[in-house]
């Protein structure tokens, strides 16, 4: 881990995988008040390339866009598993989605994907809002490859992502985040394909 840590670092990398409004939020009692969010970005690592912050939430999704004017800040946006029930049931949301995926920094579709487990207790879920998520995760695939976009994958407690990735095949290249990835094998966490800008190494990230 520290060999491939220290090989990311060692020259100039993209961070494939944050949530810059989480973390500015989170930053809120470290951070200096006045800190700006592009502030924050502009003390992140020198190294740093770029990075593609995540929209997958309909509720936050014009703060997640307001970072794509920092130089180094793409956009990945697709719906979160959680909030697959208000894609299938909200035409405006799929439309939101669908306007975010022409923005000229606009990279790659996701996070999305499956998560059978209850977000809080562990459980499985319902099978009536697994079958609402794999039908919800089907359209997204089918999004990326109409709008010719890398597709970024959870695959938190569901198996059945390994049945659906004949939908992938169609697909530009991709990232691939896996939960069942662990740090003693991080190189097997993601897979990159295609560097998502013209960076010399991409740093792998557990999701």
């Amino acid at each position: 881990m520290r060999r491939i840590v220290r090989r990311c670092y060692s020259s100039s990398f993209v961070d494939t995988h944050c949530q810059l409004d989480q973390i500015y939020e989170l930053r809120k009692a470290a951070r200096p008040e006045s800190e700006t969010k592009f502030e924050m970005i502009d003390k992140f690592s020198p190294q740093l390339d770029a990075c593609i912050t995540v929209g997958n939430n309909p509720d936050t999704l014009d703060e997640v866009v307001s970072y794509l004017a920092h130089d180094k800040v793409f956009g990945a946006f697709g719906i979160h598993p959680f909030q697959a029930e208000r894609w299938e049931s909200n035409q405006s949301v799929q439309e939101k989605f669908k306007k975010l995926l022409t923005h000229k920094k606009c990279v790659a579709v996701g996070g999305c994907g499956l998560h059978f487990g209850d977000k809080i207790t562990g459980r499985p879920l319902p099978q009536s809002l697994q079958e609402v998520q794999k039908k919800v995760f089907t359209e997204q695939v089918k999004m990326a490859i109409d709008f010719n976009k890398p597709l970024v994958v959870y695959d938190r407690k569901a198996p059945e992502v390994e049945r659906m990735t004949a939908l992938m095949y169609s697909l530009p290249p991709f990232v691939w985040c896996a939960e069942k990835c662990s740090q003693k094998n991080p190189v097997n966490c993601c897979v990159f394909r295609k560097p998502l800008r013209s960076c010399p190494r991409i740093c792998p990230r557990i999701i």
